[in-house]
């Protein structure tokens, strides 16, 4: 081997070998980290697959782009993270989808749906009630055209601000937070797969509080430490049940705060009291 070629190899060997050794000891500076990656994909039409796919609008990030042609597009952020990545064109919508941008590109295809802005039939039979004498049941039944229903939104005033939404399988629910006396308005609409909300349905009802037993009296009895209670009976129509309290402690006790006695017969209107 001539000598100048030697000399090269030897040369190369220890660039090797010297490179091995700072990778070994750790000296090597850390690798740079990834640059941001690209969002690539596509979006098609299935219903309508005549319909021009360009202009359509993608956004992820901060940044956004237009798909061209034939439905491909290219997203290039700043910076990765995690964004959703939507895309719209005039007149449909397609998915929203949570993407984490990362190291390497992202391919997304996308099927465009025509908006659907007409809103679903309300509910039937909205009505409310009063159950257990003290709370509010309301109950409505399903539109007759039930085929794009989702569900259904219930507003409560004066009340939580917020609505509640039931599953289409739901026809009833049993207001539990309100009080003897006082009117409460409820709003019932119909929403569909689309998030339309029909017309709603209004219904204003109270809990209103049951007639006071009259003539409460003691009775006397000759067995020390018990109590003989006696009042005429209720005979109202929707009489549900009586509710017998005791103030226990002193005569600084706040309120008849232990139940002693509960009966749903109008006529149990006797109770000893042995504690």
């Amino acid at each position: 081997m001539p000598f100048t070629n030697r000399r090269l190899v030897l040369a190369l060997l220890l660039t090797v070998i010297l490179a091995g050794a700072c990778s070994e000891s750790g000296t090597n500076p850390p690798p740079p980290p990834p640059g941001p990656g690209a969002l690539a994909g596509s979006i098609y039409q299935r219903l309508n697959p005549e319909l021009p796919l360009e202009g359509a609008e993608l956004s992820w990030g901060g940044a956004s782009a237009q798909s061209g042609a034939d439905g491909s597009y290219t997203l290039s952020p700043d910076a990765t993270g995690s964004d959703s990545l939507r895309v719209s064109l005039d007149g449909f919508v397609g998915e929203s989808r949570w993407v984490t941008l990362g190291e390497d590109d992202q391919q997304h295809s996308f099927t465009l749906l025509p908006y659907d802005t007409v809103p679903p039939p309300a509910p039937l039979a909205f009505g409310a009630a009063t159950e257990d004498g003290q709370f509010l049941r309301l109950t409505w039944t399903a539109p007759a055209d039930s085929s794009d229903l989702a569900g259904y939104w219930l507003t409560k005033s004066p009340g939580d601000p917020q609505a509640q939404r039931f599953d289409i399988s739901v026809n009833s629910w049993l207001d539990l937070g309100v009080s003897f006396g006082r009117d409460y308005s409820y709003r019932l609409s119909s929403v569909d797969a689309s998030g339309n909300l029909s017309a709603p349905l209004e219904v204003v009802d109270a809990v209103n509080a049951p007639p006071v037993p009259s003539f409460l009296e003691f009775l006397p009895t000759g067995d020390y430490g018990h109590v003989n209670l006696r009042w005429n009976a209720n005979d109202e129509d929707d009489f549900a049940f009586y509710r017998l309290y005791r103030r226990d402690g002193g005569l600084s006790a706040d309120s008849l705060n232990t139940l002693v006695y509960s009966t749903a017969n109008a006529g149990d209107t006797l109770f000893t009291d042995t504690g």
